[in-house]
């Protein structure tokens, strides 16, 4: 190999600045400085992702993680599957657009796994948490700055939001297309900290991050997120009563951290939508349908004769019914509605092929025309990380997907905390995948992958 290349790999000043530089502008994507290829958008994060990539293939021998050479092994097979089906399905422009999502992920994951094998797992998590840590608190702000003034970063949407509720609670915040996004990443990134700070036990990390994700989850109307917020909330449990100084207490001063920890987890029950199952804070009002009867089989609609205010949650139009009564149904079909129908037609094109799959973005492209047999509006993906990799690239894919997590879990040498907290912060981030409608080409999903994988199999001893 030559001695150019060993001096760069040599220079952990420069793979540094690479790495500060892919974490910097992730958040930002292609909506900054973008160069159009057709299909492939060259931009600044994605050049720091190939030039770390360029590094980094040619060090592999320094992974020895049986893990982590796994997962690299999957990444590799799931790129080459995800290819081949271009040439094997109907939509191949959606297709393209999976293979490159698949891509990227799985050079994102190579990177961070390589990269915390050349630094080595403290300092690699000491690099990661202030460049983590300065792009959550950047959104965090940002988000409150666009909520309350109603000036959004991207110049759209001017009005303030607060004043029309009604048409802008779904305007974009920050660089993203919906509210449902943001707060994914505001999830998702505070999850990457809790990830990076598990075995330090850091209560500051996991309560700035559940308070963050409450706000942003209560003020954006995401019961998904606050759903999310609860199961954060035991995390939190888990490590105060994890500390060692909790046990150190006087009564009087337990009562009061009993009380602190009540209240803050009390917070999170009273807004979450399952136990507080009131009316949403902001109200549609729509023009309501009205023939004669109502006819229910099989918990679908079959065919609607009469709409009082609002379809009951849990229940699904046919989509050639739904269709007939298009002018006045999104006043009153749900978001349980839609979620309900969307992966009931996964389930059925599961069907046609469960164990190959579909075809990479071919859940989209059978959106688009039409074949469907649920009503699910204009939502064209699964609304659901595991259910994208089920019905697209089949069970064989999906089974080796789901045993990195498990293996990275339940290895023998995990201390009972960790494990704990791994498997709730991995709930936290299944809950987080069901808010956007397509969650396999969001860059937040790719980061935490790759850094769950890298830090929980090199954390063996106890906090």
């Amino acid at each position: 190999m030559s001695n150019f290349y060993h001096k760069i790999l040599n220079n952990k000043r420069l793979v540094g600045l690479l790495l500060s530089g892919y974490i910097l502008t992730f958040l930002f994507g292609s909506a900054i400085f973008p160069i159009s290829l057709g299909y492939f958008t060259l931009y600044p994060n994605l050049i720091f992702i190939l030039l770390i990539f360029g590094i980094g293939i040619f060090n592999f021998k320094i992974i020895k993680n049986k893990v982590e050479k796994y997962s690299i092994g999957f990444f590799s097979v799931w790129s080459i599957y995800s290819f081949i089906s271009i040439f094997l399905v109907e939509g191949k422009a959606d297709a393209i657009i999976d293979f490159r999502s698949t891509i990227l992920f799985s050079l994102t994951v190579y990177n961070l796994i390589w990269l915390k094998n050349y630094y080595g797992v403290d300092e690699f998590i000491k690099k990661l948490n202030p460049l983590i840590f300065s792009v959550y608190l950047f959104l965090i702000v940002i988000g409150l700055v666009e909520y309350f003034s109603g000036f959004h970063f991207e110049g759209n949407y001017s009005q303030y939001i607060l004043e029309r509720p009604e048409q802008n609670i779904r305007a974009a915040f920050f660089l993203f297309d919906n509210v449902n996004n943001f707060t994914t990443y505001i999830i998702g990134i505070g999850l990457i900290l809790m990830t990076l700070n598990i075995k330090e036990n850091n209560l500051f990390i996991t309560c700035f991050v559940l308070v963050s994700s409450l706000l942003y989850s209560y003020l954006l109307d995401a019961k998904i997120g606050l759903i999310a917020c609860t199961i954060i909330g035991l995390v939190l449990i888990t490590k105060i009563l994890s500390k060692k100084y909790y046990f150190s207490f006087n009564a009087p001063n337990k009562s009061v951290f009993h009380i602190i920890l009540v209240g803050l987890f009390g917070v999170c029950i009273l807004f979450n939508p399952i136990i507080n199952n009131s009316n949403q804070r902001i109200s549609f009002e729509g023009v309501k349908a009205s023939t004669d009867t109502l006819v229910i089989q099989k918990n679908v609609f079959t065919s609607i004769k009469k709409i009082e205010d609002k379809i009951p949650e849990g229940l699904v139009l046919i989509k050639d019914t739904a269709n007939y009564y298009a002018h006045t149904l999104k006043f009153h079909y749900g978001s349980l509605n839609f979620r309900k129908a969307i992966f009931l037609n996964v389930w059925e094109l599961y069907q046609e092929k469960p164990i190959l799959g579909i075809g990479a973005g071919q859940f989209r492209y059978s959106q688009k025309i039409g074949k469907q047999k649920y009503y699910a509006g204009t939502i064209q993906n699964p609304h659901f990380w595991f259910m994208e990799i089920l019905v697209q690239y089949g069970a064989i894919i999906f089974c080796g997907y789901l045993l990195i997590f498990l293996i990275s879990v339940f290895k023998k040498r995990f201390s009972l905390f960790l494990r704990i907290n791994s498997i709730l912060v991995l709930i936290v981030f299944v809950f987080a995948s069901i808010m956007p409608s397509a969650f396999l080409i969001l860059d937040i999903n790719w980061l935490f992958t790759g850094i769950f994988i890298a830090t929980t199999n090199s954390l063996t001893a106890k906090p």
